[in-house]
């Protein structure tokens, strides 16, 4: 039987592991940066009525996909993307649409956002990471007596989706701005957020690039925005609006 001290000592280790951060950003020189150089599957279902067709076409040399999707109360929507394949996955913000050429990761994807009014939100490119995807998207979420603007970072993975929250802010967005940037080892995400009534949050996080765990976050001064971000090693670089900006992470995971 395990004595009544290691029992307890246990659940006093475990415990501090999974409360405290799970990794530190400490604040070094970046005076010799040219800023220029600068979980668990969170599966969404999609509405059963909703119907999304990907037709793949050719014109000249280039390739095409083709994505019309059906919903009985919302009517139909289209959107021709690049690529030979496309797939689409169904996440809280919305419709995620993609394409891509089959073999050949480092041409990256064609993606768009539309909303569940079938409303086109969004369409960009985005790079492939070892056959992973990492999206950011911003979105106004309304709660039970408020709403409030989040900003997530997801991992796409074949059909697996993970997603974490990087950061929040009262009221409607005005002003959001997410780059980020990938390694072997982590994922990090600068954040400007800015609402309807003033407030405004921006700053840093890192997660690691499998399991998104959010390693550890940074807060800048206010109306320091970023612009870029960058990582090198176990050091991520932030171009700001006040210059550039440099950490150590230091993390067990």
């Amino acid at each position: 039987m395990v004595p009544k001290k290691v029992l307890i000592v246990t659940l006093v280790v475990l415990a501090v592991v999974l409360i405290l951060p799970k990794g530190v950003l400490i604040k070094i020189d970046p005076a010799d940066i040219n800023p220029n150089d600068l979980g668990t599957s969170d599966f969404f279902p999609c509405p059963p009525d909703l119907q999304v067709k990907a037709e793949y076409y050719q014109y000249q040399l280039d390739h095409f996909v083709n994505f019309t999707l059906a919903h009985e109360e919302s009517g139909r929507a289209n959107i021709t993307l690049e690529g030979v394949s496309g797939k689409h996955i169904c996440i809280p913000e919305g419709i995620f649409v993609y394409s891509y050429y089959l073999g050949d990761p480092a041409v990256g994807i064609n993606a768009a956002l539309f909303d569940y009014n079938l409303s086109l939100k969004w369409w960009r490119h985005f790079q492939i990471v070892d056959n992973r995807i990492y999206v950011t998207l911003g979105y106004y979420s309304v709660g039970t007596f408020s709403g409030e603007t989040k900003a997530f970072l997801y991992l796409i993975s074949g059909d697996d989706v993970k997603r974490k929250e990087v950061a929040n802010i009262e009221g409607h967005p005005l002003g959001v701005r997410l780059p980020l940037d990938i390694n072997e080892k982590y994922v990090a995400v600068a954040y400007y957020l800015h609402d309807e009534i003033g407030n405004e949050r921006n700053g840093v996080c890192v997660f690691t690039s499998g399991g998104l765990i959010k390693i550890a976050c940074k807060e800048f001064e206010e109306w320091e925005r970023p612009v870029n971000v960058k990582l090198e090693g176990d050091i991520v670089y932030v171009q700001t609006t006040k210059g550039v900006k440099a950490y150590k992470i230091i993390s067990l995971w």
